[in-house]
């Protein structure tokens, strides 16, 4: 018998995956991304990191919706 609610793994990756988005159009809207409280990637002066981060936040927030979407419904 299948469950009438996602399975928990589901909400999460999902969220995840709308978090790596959001992070990245902010990123782009403000032109720095900040990596942890000590490393900050500006476009203008490390563009070749900033925009790594910023693809590397995009692929990885595309593919975990891809993944977890089709998965989230009854039963998962």
């Amino acid at each position: 018998m299948r469950s009438e609610t996602a399975p928990t793994w589901v909400g999460f990756a999902i969220g995840f995956g709308v978090a790596l988005v959001v992070v990245a159009i902010f990123a782009l809207a403000k032109g720095e991304m900040k990596v942890v409280s000590s490393v900050t990637f500006r476009r203008d002066t490390q563009p070749g990191a900033f925009w790594a981060s910023v693809i590397i936040c995009l692929v990885g927030g595309v593919v975990t919706l891809a993944y977890a979407i089709p998965h989230f419904g009854p039963g998962g």
